[in-house]
């Protein structure tokens, strides 16, 4: 049904069909066998979820991450059929929005390169690589114009190669770092080099260039879509967003998610106020994005919170929060409150009732190749969020990889 599915109506209608009935039951659909960019463009447009085929990726016994390519074109086909979802972090690495450049070796004249600049007013930079395709540096226009001019420059540099002629101190980067990061470093040149090209690598070999404007379209494109899905309190990605990440991550096994979710915190916000209990919801907030640096955090909402980590990070990045949240949560209590350990007030049916002081738990599950999709993750997740919160006090429970059952990791005191 797939072939040839960009020319056929037919079958386009009929696709159209299925995914309708589909969406009633939430069942997602792949589309099988999709070997040109002209069928995936159709099938993204149809709003097919996944899709698989030679187009894709080629059968392999290890499971493959897509190439940079065929992410970009994905991202595209999203963008034209629907805006808001596209900058969803789905593809937040520099590799997905980079141009293909051809380089030039390192023994190439200089004067060529002197020559194409000055007949190609378009031409910007030039990467220089060595016969390997490793990175040395780049040639901008600004730079070589400036060496090649003067009473004395042409001669004196006209024999010159690009290796001589190279700009070693330009901004190297491998194609998985972030968009975030690599602005932030781009940012971070001296001015004069500002608003040069940054050179992306793939396991240390050239994969091509991304322009600042690109870049910087790009970075506000991310910062807009945030700001749509983000949470009012906190600022922090909603639930799109977070469900975007989830799906970005679901076979990466170096990940955990861990879900945060405040303890008593309804007795709380009944006797202290709602904005009291904003209070102790941004406090839950600052606590998660001081003991990070660039791991995902999100507000599902309410008092509940996500975390995407790496495994060897995640039981001190938790306990670091735990160990905040115990220190500074008991200030937002009133004297009588922080001595007595506990709230007196009304419970649901209205008799008066001891409620101990809120405290966080935290759910943690390793990312393994028997979690297939977000909906198993966070059935997994949910298990282990009630161990979590049978446990008096702040704590984290986790589900680590090659552990049969979840164990509880003890916080910092």
């Amino acid at each position: 049904m797939v072939k040839n599915v960009d020319t056929d109506p037919l079958r386009q209608m009929m696709i159209k069909g299925i995914i309708e009935s589909c969406q009633k039951y939430s069942i997602r659909v792949i589309g099988e066998g999709v070997e040109t960019k002209e069928e995936l463009h159709t099938l993204i447009s149809l709003g097919v979820d996944f899709g698989q085929g030679y187009f894709l990726q080629k059968p392999d016994p290890e499971m493959k991450d897509l190439k940079d390519d065929v992410k970009g074109l994905i991202c595209q086909y999203n963008s034209e059929v629907n805006p808001q979802r596209t900058n969803m972090f789905l593809w937040d690495e520099i590799g997905t929005i980079v141009h293909r450049e051809q380089p030039v070796l390192a023994e190439e004249s200089g004067e060529v390169l002197y020559q194409a600049f000055h007949h190609d007013h378009s031409l910007s930079e030039f990467c220089v690589v060595s016969k390997d395709s490793h990175v040395e540096g780049l040639i901008t226009r600004r730079r070589l114009m400036e060496t090649y001019g003067g009473l004395y420059g042409y001669n004196l540099y006209r024999r010159s190669t690009a290796g001589r002629l190279v700009e070693k101190d330009a901004l190297i980067v491998d194609c998985k770092e972030s968009i975030k990061t690599v602005a932030a470093r781009a940012l971070a040149r001296p001015k004069e080099a500002v608003y040069d090209a940054i050179i992306v690598t793939n396991k240390g070999r050239y994969l091509g260039i991304v322009t600042m404007q690109d870049l910087l379209e790009t970075t506000i494109s991310i910062q807009v879509s945030q700001a749509r899905s983000a949470n009012p309190l906190t600022g922090l990605p909603g639930n799109n967003i977070i469900h975007a990440q989830l799906e970005s991550v679901i076979h990466d096994e170096s990940k955990a998610v861990v879900y945060f979710d405040l303890d008593n915190f309804k007795a709380y916000n009944d006797n202290y106020g709602f904005q009291n209990g904003d209070k102790m919801i941004q406090l839950m907030a600052d606590c998660i994005q001081s003991a990070c640096t660039n791991e995902f955090i999100g507000h599902i909402g309410g008092d509940d919170m996500m975390l995407i980590v790496d495994q060897d990070k995640a039981e001190i990045i938790v306990t670091e929060i735990l160990h905040a949240f115990r220190l500074h949560a008991i200030h937002l209590y009133s004297r009588e409150d922080q001595q007595r350990g506990c709230i007196i007030a009304k419970d649901r049916e209205g008799s008066q009732k001891q409620f101990l002081l809120a405290s966080l738990s935290a759910a943690g599950v390793d990312i393994t190749p028997q979690i297939t999709s977000v909906e198993a993750l966070m059935q997994k997740i949910t298990t282990v969020k009630k161990l979590a919160k049978a446990v008096r006090g702040n704590s984290f429970v986790y589900m680590k990889k090659g552990y049969d059952v979840p164990v509880q990791v003890i916080p910092g005191k």
